[in-house]
This record gives structure tokens, sequence and C-alpha cells, in this order.
């Protein structure tokens, strides 16, 4: 806002546009700065020693210290939403153009480093306060957030080990009931939300129990580490758990931040996803059922869909004639933040007088297009829609429906189609 408006022309020429999903490392602790960012849509947090020290939303940017000391990053930066796009700024026209706010946004920048120093004694821990933590308040909203995480899930950010995705995962029988259940909560599972639903189905085949966990015994313990072969992510099928925190000046397990009643409920996510000790205890309350997967099939069923996908939808897009021109970089950005969609014969994919959001290419099966009901186009495998909408930013003019069983479309939304 402080720029000029002729320096603002020049930023907006030479910012890149780029998109994340979410557990995605965009700065990694101790590399060079080298870039400055502008989160556009979606979220990111600050990660200092492994704790949270900041989450960034629409509006903000982070990168900035590095590059005005010119010195290694110090925090690492992982987005929290699927996407996540940023405006990205290389070092050298930052320092041209905004080098002038330096001592404003290095101030700004000190509120996460006192925060990242901090002495966790210090925090209040008032027996008296019913408030969590912030952090595990963080962790346990993250956790259960699963609208904004509508395109491909998150990966773990540890390395990748390719023998843990050759193995295909166990298969364990399930009533109805208890597979239904599985499967409610491994859909809504941002971890999960790229997969098709023949690989959901996979993941819920692959969950082990029921897991009966008497009153008064630890589901896992703060501070534990996801071994090999060892449950890893869970859900609860029946009963009740206690999550604690440990907190100064009180015994062990601490403080309790948080309950899990709700059948279908899954936690553990987080020590499995960014492979880090468990950030809290789980204990219940009364005897509990549960069913869990091991991080070698959440290697297989998220790390290597995720690449299989990948590699399909590249190809896919390889078909799209708006996309040919397009280098292989550019098409691995699309696969990147592309999501999968599947209709059935007579289902509406758009109607009339919506407004545009999103834009189609089919990948495999038919649609057509009607204008107050009289078909107007037909749409088959490399073709796509709804374009026209999102370049003028207005409603939609026609139905597009699905002719075929079942109809495969890749969907692009607005802001990265633009």
């Amino acid at each position: 806002r402080k720029l000029r408006p002729a320096d603002r022309d020049k930023l907006l020429d030479l910012l890149e546009l780029r998109s994340y999903q979410a557990g995605q490392k965009i700065i990694k602790k101790g590399d060079m700065g080298t870039e400055f960012f502008i989160l556009v849509k979606g979220s990111t947090y600050a990660v200092v020693n492994g704790k949270k020290v900041k989450e960034y939303g629409s509006g903000e940017y982070f990168g900035e210290l590095a590059l005005i000391r010119n010195e290694p990053r110090g925090a690492d930066v992982i987005a929290n939403a699927s996407p996540t796009s940023l405006l990205v700024l290389d070092g050298d026209s930052f320092r041209r153009l905004l080098g002038d706010h330096n001592d404003s946004m290095e101030e700004e920048a000190q509120a996460y480093i006192s925060e990242a120093n901090k002495d966790p004694e210090e925090a209040d821990l008032d027996d008296s306060s019913d408030e969590m933590p912030a952090e595990m308040e963080r962790e346990i909203e993250q956790s259960q957030r699963v609208g904004e995480f509508h395109k491909r899930g998150a990966l773990s950010s540890e390395k990748h080990d390719d023998s843990s995705t050759s193995k295909p995962p166990p298969f364990y029988s399930k009533t109805a009931a208890q597979r239904t259940m599985v499967s409610d909560s491994v859909s809504s599972c941002f971890l999960f939300s790229f997969l098709s639903p023949e690989s959901i189905s996979q993941v819920v085949d692959a969950f082990q129990g029921p897991i009966k966990v008497k009153k008064k015994k630890d589901v896992f313990k703060e501070g534990d580490l996801v071994h090999p072969g060892e449950p890893a992510l869970f859900i609860l099928e029946k009963g009740v758990l206690d999550v604690m925190k440990q907190v100064s000046g009180r015994p062990p397990p601490g403080k309790l931040v948080y309950t899990y009643d709700t059948p279908g409920a899954a936690f553990g996510e987080l020590a499995l996803l960014y492979d880090n000790p468990r950030s809290a205890s789980v204990i219940a309350r009364t005897d509990s059922v549960l069913w869990a997967i091991t991080r070698e099939v959440f290697n297989y069923c998220v790390k290597g869909k995720h690449q299989e996908q990948r590699n399909q939808y590249l190809m896919s897009l390889e078909t799209i004639d708006l996309l040919k021109h397009l280098s292989l970089d550019e098409r691995m950005k699309i696969a990147d933040v592309v999501k999968a969609q599947v209709v059935q014969n007579g289902d509406y994919i758009i109607r009339a007088g919506e407004d545009g959001n999103e834009f189609f290419m089919v990948e495999e099966g038919s649609a057509i297009a009607c204008v107050n009901g009289e078909e107007v186009m037909r749409y088959h495998k490399g073709d796509y829609f709804g374009e026209l909408a999102l370049m003028k930013r207005e409603a939609r003019h026609a139905d597009v429906v699905a002719t075929s069983h079942p109809t495969r479309l890749l969907v692009l939304d607005g802001d990265s189609f633009r």
C-alpha cells in the first residue's frame, strides 16, 4: 500500500503466481533466502524447532527477513490448505522495489522470532483456564478441517522411501457398519481428499481393527515416535478418548486439552504427516474401539498413489488441445492443482446462471451443453468447457450434463486457471 502506483505496476509485471498443496514446504529452514512471498489464497504457517510460531492468511507476506539480512531462512514455512496460491518476487526485484520498506518489515518479523525463542515456562498455563494451548488448538483444528482441503491432500514431509510404496496394503474385513464408518472418516480427512474412489476403497480395506483399548490405557504418549509397522493414523469407532498435553507444574500426562467422543473421528495424522513425535498423549476415558493404518500403508496409498495419479493427469492433459502448446513443466504445475471429478449419465456438471468458478476437461466419457433445453454442443475425451465464464467473470450461459457412465473430468479452480 505504501508503494507508488508506478512501482506497483512494476511489481505486478515481476510477480510469479505459484500454487502449493497442503503439507508442501514452501520455505526450508537453513536455505538461503532468494524469494519473497505474498499469500493470495489459502493459508500457511511457520515452524521453528518443531513449534508453530506464525500463521499466515490471505493478504499476508513472508520470506522478507532472509532477504533483508542476506542470511539463511530461520524457519520452515508450510502450506496449510489446498490449493495455497502465492505471488513470488525474486530477491533482486524485492530489494530494488521494496528496499525502502525494510525497517517496517523487519520490525513486524520480530514478532514471531520473539515467539519462537520464548521459554515455554513463561506461557500462561493457569490451571483455572479452560482454554487449550494455542499450539494444540491449531493442531486439532488443522486435523479436523475438511472443507478447505478439497484438492489433492498433503504428503508427508519425511524422505520418500520407495520400498514402502511397492508392497500393496493388507486387507482387513469389516462389518457393513464398520466399513461405512471408516469410509466416511477417510473420505472427509484432508490427507486422502485427492484420492480416487477406488483408492479410497483400498485405504478403507487396509485399516486394521477393531483395536480395543481399555479404560485409562494409552493409545499413544506425548513424545512417542511412529515406528515402522506401528499403528499411526487412528479412527474412533466407539468410546471416549482424552487428549492430554504436558505443562509445567503438572505431573504427566498433564492437562486435558481435547476430547474425542464422536464415532469416525480421526487423529494421529500430524505425527504421520510431518514425521514428528506425538504432540500430545491420547488416553481412553472409557473402554474404546479403534481402527488404524501404519505409516507403510499411508506411504503406499497416499505417496505412491499421488505420483501414480499425477502421471495419469499429465498423460490426460497432453490430450487437451488448449494445453498442447504448454511445456512439460507448465503441465506439471497444472497436474499439481487439478482435481478429479466423476459424474454419472444425467448428472449436471454446470447449471446456467451459476457463477463460473471452475474449468473442466473431459478425461473420459462425454457431456452435452444445453441452452433453454436445446443441445448446442457435445464434448468428448480431450475437450474442455467452462472457460468463458472464468475469462469474462460472468454467470454460466448453458447447462452441461454428463451423457455417459461414468464421465471423468479434470477440474481446475478459477484462480489456478487464471
